[in-house]
């Protein structure tokens, strides 16, 4: 045969067989990878759920080695593929900025699981959910078995330069860990953790629990006090709850204890003083009046300017009532001249408080 002539002639020269030097030319095949192309490192990130974090088969903190988070599904070839029809395992980017931008990054999530007081609010905010854990890995190639999938549906590396590699496992002696967090969620903003720090799955546990609790009695407090307001939420009322029902919240505060040497610290005072009973009852409009009034007078403004603040703006609305000739009377303003009254009672307290304080020291 032609082929069998061409081989002899040259083994005769002390050639290779061209079939041979072809088959050298030649690409890889999908699914496999030459050693001269192999990366030097590898990157990969998850955010999983709270379910998914805390019910893993392995732990994604570290020390075992890491497999796909979910069971695969079985494509018309008899291949294992995720749910966008590309290969099943273990994706990994030479990109270090994908990862980052794609898991590392830690705003507020809209795919985290439903609260167990399960709310949606106005039609900017949705519905209101648990945030994510976040992790990011650097991967040493020389210690995995990698390919190349043998499909890119979508948008390949996530629309960002670079690679895709993916393998069945990674051994617990080929990644380290490079950033670990919480994402932000309606309350709070992200967490990061150092991975390097002991007790790094206790910490992250302990502080998830924590803002769990907070988003729970925040969502409580809407569906048992102003279910009928849901709708009426913007995300212009987001830094009102958080100051309420975040960390450090004055929905937890006690009134009398809160220092108040300023207009913020007053309007907080004035905050806490008219949310105490929460979950029951909650007046928004009065405590959006109360945000206006700390924005109109500054965080640095006196507690006098915040009196005052508060006195024109009643003396403004009342005139204008009168003159769309609407019906003026002390209960239409009730609500606000009670925050001058429990100004001046705060401002007393501390001053008793300030008198005794004194006369212990002088004593």
């Amino acid at each position: 045969m032609v082929g069998e002539k061409i081989t002899a002639e040259n083994e005769k020269h002390g050639e290779k067989n061209p079939w041979e030097k072809m088959a050298e030319e030649a690409p890889p095949f999908a699914g496999e990878t030459r050693e001269a192309k192999r990366p030097k490192e590898l990157y990969r990130g998850v955010t999983l759920t709270w379910d998914h974090f805390i019910n893993s088969t392995y732990n994604p903190l570290g020390g075992e080695d890491l497999y796909p988070p979910n069971a695969p599904k079985i494509d018309e070839l008899g291949r294992k593929v995720v749910g966008d029809g590309n290969e099943y395992g273990v994706y990994m980017s030479t990109n270090e900025q994908m990862v980052d931008a794609a898991y590392g990054k830690l705003g507020i999530n809209a795919s985290g699981n439903p609260l167990a007081h399960d709310i949606t609010l106005g039609r900017t905010i949705g519905r209101i959910r648990e945030p994510k854990i976040s992790i990011t890995y650097k991967i040493d190639p020389k210690k995995v078995e990698i390919r190349e999938p043998f499909n890119t549906f979508g948008h390949y590396n996530n629309g960002f330069d670079g690679e895709e590699w993916i393998a069945d496992v990674i051994p617990s002696n080929a990644y380290e860990l490079r950033t670990v967090g919480i994402s932000g969620d309606f309350l709070h903003a992200p967490d990061k953790f150092d991975p390097k720090r002991k007790n790094l799955e206790e910490r992250i546990i302990r502080r998830f629990e924590e803002r769990k609790k907070h988003l729970e009695f925040f969502a409580e407090t809407i569906l048992t006090a102003i279910p009928d307001k849901r709708d009426d939420i913007g995300s212009t009322d987001r830094e009102l709850f958080c100051e309420l029902f975040g960390d450090n919240g004055a929905v937890y505060a006690i009134p009398n204890l809160i220092r108040t040497e300023n207009a913020a610290e007053m309007t907080f005072y004035l905050l806490a003083s008219n949310s105490r009973d929460v979950p029951n009852n909650l007046d928004l409009n009065l405590l959006r009046q109360i945000k206006k009034y700390e924005k109109s007078t500054g965080e640095d403004a006196s507690i006098d300017v915040l009196s005052a603040t508060i006195v024109s703006d009643i003396e403004r609305r009342r005139k204008k009532r009168m003159e769309k000739g609407l019906p003026v009377d002390q209960m239409t303003f009730a609500k606000e001249q009670h925050l001058l009254d429990q100004i001046a009672y705060k401002q007393d307290l501390d001053a008793k408080n300030s008198h005794a304080t004194q006369s212990n020291n002088e004593s």
